[in-house]
């Protein structure tokens, strides 16, 4: 069974790799193909033989995550509309249903943090759907489960835990939640083409970036995760005009740094590249 998670884990990863062009679409669905097949019996495998409750919430965890993944490269290469939205709705319908009984296992069995990793992928999966409501419903959920001293408030860093007693996951998901929360905002819009209103939203967008900067460094200073915000970060403000984006670097920022205590040491530096860059295109 643990074979099988670890099988049906690499080939996701492999199949995520569409993205960077290492391997074909081709190659990329077969890999997700085969992730499912090897998820499919270690489901099984820890659903008849082997009573171990943890394996089985992991195995359907990456079940769900090898469907939404299907679904991210439907929406990446499909170029027929009506094929994209029945790949989309069937990969993610399925991701759901698999999600949603590793959440309700996970809550019965009382594993916290895979509950939240649960809700966040959950979270995302809506999100790929456009289905904003509930992608923010899960947010609020998996979020509301992370115990309030690994959280930062306003003013205040999360509190001095013993490391014996860490558990330095909250500190990950909870990177993921603000990330999501941000490219939420920022994909809902602003309620008028007005300079407030815009950088009300920008605004948004900035604190929940930051956020998850702060999570992720918290939990790792070389975390995975970071690279992943800062692509995000970057894929939605070079859209934004040279007056939002001074609006960002030279008031935004500075401001919930100061609201939040965080040290914007290297979400600055990438701002200054990043927004350097961006501004640098303007005719």
């Amino acid at each position: 069974g643990l074979a099988l998670i670890t099988l049906g884990r690499s080939l996701r990863q492999q199949g995520g790799l569409w993205v960077s062009s290492e391997y074909s679409v081709e190659d990329c669905r077969a890999f997700f193909n085969q992730a499912a097949g090897y998820l499919d019996r270690a489901v099984d495998v820890f659903e008849g033989p082997v009573q171990e409750p943890i394996r089985l919430v992991e195995a359907l965890s990456e079940l769900g995550c090898t469907y939404r993944d299907r679904a991210k490269l439907a929406q990446g290469t499909a170029d027929d509309p009506s094929k994209l939205a029945a790949l989309t709705r069937t990969s993610g319908r399925r991701a759901i249903e698999d999600l949603e009984r590793c959440r309700k296992l996970a809550e019965e069995y009382g594993f916290p943090v895979q509950y939240v990793d649960a809700c966040e992928d959950l979270a995302e999966t809506y999100f790929l759907l456009h289905d904003y409501d509930n992608a923010s419903f899960w947010l609020d959920r998996a979020e509301v489960k992370v115990p309030d001293e690994y959280k930062f408030e306003e003013g205040r860093p999360p509190a001095d835990i013993p490391e014996d007693e860490c558990v330095e996951a909250f500190w990950l998901h909870m990177g993921k939640v603000e990330l999501l929360r941000g490219n939420l905002a920022f994909d809902r819009g602003p309620e008028d083409d007005s300079i407030p209103a815009r950088h009300k939203v920008l605004a948004e967008t900035a604190k929940h970036y930051m956020l998850s900067v702060a999570y992720s460094e918290t939990y790792s200073e070389r975390a995975v995760a970071l690279g992943a915000t800062f692509r995000q970060m970057y894929d939605r403000f070079k859209s934004c005009t040279s007056e939002d984006l001074d609006y960002l670097r030279k008031e935004a920022l500075p401001e919930l740094s100061d609201k939040y205590a965080i040290d914007l040491s290297r979400l600055g530096r990438f701002f200054e590249d990043t927004l350097g860059l961006a501004l640098e295109r303007e005719p």
